[in-house]
């Protein structure tokens, strides 16, 4: 699955001159053939990302940004938690990250340059009642971010995190937004616009210098 978030992200990109491209898990003809922003490309991509993604990144050659941000959320309790829900989570929320960025961060770093975003959550760094697995993939995928930081940008490539808290993603779900809004500082949910201007901002030259932080676009709600 994706949200809406992944959706504005790449119009907001269309201000640069970045080739876009959006991996996503293959649904019915009718989503695959759904209208999309001018000039991006989707192709369909495994959940588990370890299968066919060095043919992916052969077809696709060389890009500048990658954002991780297809993935799958399951809310239960731990001892009502399906095993195959906790794998999806984790297959899509921290396996295909790490395979897309074995597939295409070697090639950044040999040009000297890109940028790769990884969206979490505040999950990742909250305890969140039903959210442990949910939680356990974003804390993941924070952690990876260190980690590439560490491997990949004295070669120019930059790895960040964005970590948004409550996102109006889904307008079915409004009053379910608005509650978890209420637990922030600023008592609202997050417009998927905003989250994406952040997205913007770290893949530009202006965050030229940024790499390895994790930023919490959450209206506060890691803060207190």
């Amino acid at each position: 699955m994706y949200s809406t978030v992944d959706s504005v992200i790449p119009p907001t990109q269309t201000r640069t001159t970045h080739r876009k491209l959006s991996f996503r898990r293959a649904t019915t003809p009718c989503q695959r053939s759904a209208k999309r922003p001018a000039g991006l490309e989707v192709r369909p991509l495994l959940r588990s990302a370890a299968r066919g993604v060095d043919r992916l990144a052969a077809e696709v050659g060389e890009i500048d940004v990658l954002v991780n941000n297809a993935g799958q959320a399951v809310w239960a309790p731990t001892e009502e938690m399906k095993v195959s829900d906790y794998d999806a989570m984790f297959a899509g929320n921290v396996r295909a990250p790490f395979f897309l960025v074995a597939a295409f961060a070697p090639t950044m770093a040999a040009k000297g340059s890109g940028s790769v975003i990884n969206i979490g959550s505040m999950a990742g760094s909250l305890g969140l009642a039903t959210g442990a697995a949910y939680g356990a993939t974003k804390a993941a995928l924070a952690s990876l971010t260190r980690g590439w930081t560490a491997e990949y940008s004295g070669r120019g490539v930059r790895f960040n995190t964005v970590a948004p808290g409550p996102v109006y993603t889904r307008p079915e779900a409004r009053d379910l937004f608005d509650a978890l809004a209420e637990t922030t500082a600023m008592k609202r949910a997050a417009e998927p616009a905003e989250v994406a201007e952040v997205v913007a901002f770290l893949v530009s030259a202006k965050a030229g210098y940024v790499t390895g932080a994790t930023v919490a676009v959450d209206g506060g709600r890691t803060a207190i």
